[in-house]
């Protein structure tokens, strides 16, 4: 991609685009999944289960070794996993650098205006979408 400056539909595009991707990895797994309407405002991204593990996702992507995410977007997250006794990750890519990563939100960082997620803390307290799918529970020695 060259390095021009994206708008905010080109940015709203390629996002709904790596949701689109996910679901298919899901579903190409045996999940049924789906992307929620009104995702980012009063909906995470995603929701998924296979009969044993229901997952709630919230997508982020960045080129950049961080990921911000909105204060809203976490209450969200933890509302709607109570309720549905699932499991809440934020989803993580970081384009050109890893595979998707999947971090609870007890691993982000908290600052005065939201939340953040640095490529650091998604490779060592993330899981992978293998992981992920297998419902593994992962003791990460640091």
């Amino acid at each position: 991609m060259n390095s021009k400056l994206m708008t905010p539909q080109e940015i709203k595009r390629l996002g709904i685009k790596h949701e689109q991707d996910l679901v298919k990895l899901l579903k190409d797994n045996e999940f049924s999944a789906c992307r929620l309407a009104a995702s980012g405002t009063s909906n995470p991204d995603i929701l998924a289960a296979n009969g044993e593990l229901t997952l709630i996702l919230e997508v982020k992507t960045s080129r950049t070794p961080l990921i911000r995410v909105r204060t809203k977007q976490v209450y969200t997250l933890r509302t709607f996993s109570q309720r549905f006794k699932a499991k809440a990750y934020i989803a993580a890519k970081f384009i050109n650098r890893a595979s998707w990563r999947f971090v609870e939100l007890q691993y982000l960082n908290v600052g005065e205006k939201g939340f953040s997620l640095d490529y650091n803390t998604a490779e060592l307290k993330g899981i992978n979408l293998d992981e992920l799918l297998n419902n593994e529970s992962q003791t990460k020695l640091i």
